[in-house]
């Protein structure tokens, strides 16, 4: 598997494009300088669109500008938008209307595949050490346990939407039955709109049995609902307990999680962070972390939020998706990860 930050090719990068409030050209940012585009389609990957024809490239190589006559989707986030009157109810920090809406976002988002000048941009290490010593000689039981996130919420896969992208747990399994050549058995027990207290409740019941590698993926709903760090690092920790009780041979695979719209009422940045340094204080020998929230946080600082959603709040579309496969797949198969106590 190639990742992101190992590349000089950009793999259908989501990008959505937003109406201006002065009647200028909609227009959308990628993650780098494009030296070179590829393939520009929309979400489905089915109508490819033209340079020239329906987006311009920009002097920065960055900013991409829709035409007039461009057949690609611009997105209004005005009060009397399509988007808004087909969305569910959620209200920004002002408490205007939000848009939101599983697969909402889909027909605004394009997928640019390019050529850049590499990744400038800090390369995931996961915290902790490994002990997949013995994985490949026999079928791989893999665990997910987490929020609506690792249910798959807002993937193409899940919404039944082409091209059908599969969540990150599925990629997930799909990685390491490529890399050990054996059988993997995902059995995600995930629940949605769920909290880390919750999951430390209900881990006796639901947490059983053989698990070569068990993912652990709370947060988001936890800083939603403004769940004190201590609080969430006493939960995390029962959690890794309890597994490692049951599995001591086992490898845990704690994640932490992306971050929702800025611009929500629920949304808590305070917490994300603090979130990850609790998560980084259970690192150690079978106990890996791994830092989604930080690479989320980066790309979104140079693209926009729309960008990586696919319900307009706290779900990853599949490129949001691809990120946290990624972050994960690297941690569990990379070498040599960052050996942390501390």
């Amino acid at each position: 598997m190639e990742f992101w930050w190992s590349s000089c090719v950009m793999s259908e990068e989501s990008v959505a494009f937003l109406d201006r409030d002065d009647g200028g050209m909609s227009s959308g940012r990628l993650l780098f300088p494009a030296d070179e585009l590829i393939r520009v389609t929309d979400f489905s990957s089915m109508t490819v669109y033209r340079e020239g024809r329906d987006y311009m490239l920009s002097n920065d190589r960055r900013t991409i500008l829709l035409t007039k006559d461009t057949r690609i989707q611009s997105m209004d986030l005005g009060e009397q938008s399509p988007v808004v009157a087909g969305c569910q109810w959620a209200y920004d920090k002002g408490g205007k209307i939000l848009p939101f809406g599983e697969g909402l976002f889909y027909p605004y988002q394009s997928l640019f595949t390019y050529r850049h000048s590499g990744w400038d941009l800090p390369v995931p290490v996961a915290r902790g050490a490994k002990n997949t010593e013995n994985l490949g000689n026999d079928t791989i039981q893999l665990t997910v346990f987490g929020d609506s996130i690792s249910c798959g919420e807002a993937s193409t896969l899940n919404r039944g939407l082409s091209p059908h992208r599969p969540p990150w747990p599925e990629q997930v399994r799909a990685a390491l039955s490529q890399k050990y050549k054996v059988p993997v058995e995902l059995r995600n027990i995930s629940r949605g709109g769920m909290t880390s207290g919750w999951a430390a409740d209900n881990a006796p019941g639901l947490l059983h049995g053989r698990s070569d590698i068990t993912i652990l993926a709370w947060g988001m709903n936890d800083a939603s609902e403004r769940v004190e760090p201590k609080d969430y690092g006493s939960h995390m920790e029962l959690l890794v307990h309890h597994v490692q009780a049951i599995n001591p041979h086992g490898l845990c695979v704690l994640v932490a999680t992306s971050t929702s719209n800025p611009a929500w009422k629920y949304s808590a940045p305070d917490y994300y962070e603090s979130y990850l340094a609790v998560l980084s204080q259970l690192a150690g020998v079978g106990v890996l972390v791994v830092d989604v929230t930080s690479l989320w946080d980066a790309v979104v600082s140079r693209k926009s939020y729309y960008d990586l959603t696919g319900n307009g709040l706290n779900h990853p579309n599949d490129y949001g998706h691809n990120l946290y496969g990624q972050m994960v797949i690297n941690a569990i198969l990379n070498k040599s990860p960052k050996h942390d106590h501390n």
